[in-house]
């Protein structure tokens, strides 16, 4: 088969298959020489770790709370940068002491609700011997009683 012939063949399958030429190896191409194809792969690869740089710096830009790099940029560069710094540091530090007393206030609160749940679970189960008992008595008179409440273990308190 002679040379010409074989492109012609690679030409169609590289059609059919574009993995075809991949499979081949390096050496079959568009004819671009490899000096060239290095280029361009080094020169892909350039780009998309610039992408993937630009991207991190929009985040990290966005999560310091700046709409854009440009912006974060300028905050960084003013003159007043430290003045800032040291003014956001103080404020973060009477947030955090404003958090510490609402979680310590939060969990006073939570220990006044236990204790008022088992004073009203201990006057729920009183009110339930108080008025078994009055039933027991009423029998026992010959008088009968409705209480309006049953065991409190069964209702809805």
């Amino acid at each position: 088969m002679s040379s010409s012939s074989t492109q012609a063949i690679d030409a169609l399958e590289a059609q059919v298959n574009p993995v075809y030429l991949c499979r081949r190896g390096p050496w079959i191409t568009d004819g671009t020489p490899p000096q060239i194809r290095r280029l361009k792969w080094s020169n892909d690869d350039l780009r998309s770790k610039l992408f993937d740089a630009d991207q991190r710096a929009s985040r990290l830009a966005q999560n310091f709370g700046f709409k854009t790099i440009q912006e974060a940029e300028d905050s960084v560069r003013s003159p007043d940068f430290q003045t800032n710094v040291v003014r956001l540091n103080e404020r973060l530090g009477l947030l955090e002491e404003e958090l510490r007393k609402h979680i310590e206030t939060s969990k006073e609160a939570l220990q006044v609700n236990l204790k008022l749940r088992e004073d009203l679970k201990r006057s729920q189960n009183e009110v339930f011997t108080l008025k078994t008992e009055l039933r027991g008595s009423g029998l026992k008179s010959g008088v009968t009683t409705t209480a309006a409440y049953d065991d409190p273990e069964k209702e809805n308190w």
